[in-house]
């Protein structure tokens, strides 16, 4: 899922990018975002697949240039947190 740090008012809405002010405010915080990105792009329909994968990378650049600390984690109960690095590191 794409992650803020704090929700607008339509969350539900998950194809735009986080707002750098959003990330700041997480920096601020000291949040630890957990990626779970292989998951959610996985999941998405093959129309938006790229679309996914390019929001899910601009948004942890922007997490990463405001100084946002990121875990690796992953929603695919099945799966295991490293198939989420690799996903990464693409």
């Amino acid at each position: 899922p794409v992650l803020w740090a704090r929700p607008p008012a339509d969350a539900a809405s998950s194809d735009r990018p986080i707002a750098d002010a959003d990330a700041r405010e997480a920096a601020r915080r000291g949040t630890v975002v957990v990626t779970t990105v292989a998951t959610l792009v996985r999941a998405a329909p093959d129309s938006l697949r790229e679309r996914a994968r390019a929001l899910a990378v601009e948004n942890l650049r922007r997490l990463r240039a405001h100084g946002v600390r990121l875990a690796i984690g992953s929603d695919d109960v099945a799966g295991t947190s490293a198939e989420e690095a690799a996903y990464l590191r693409g």
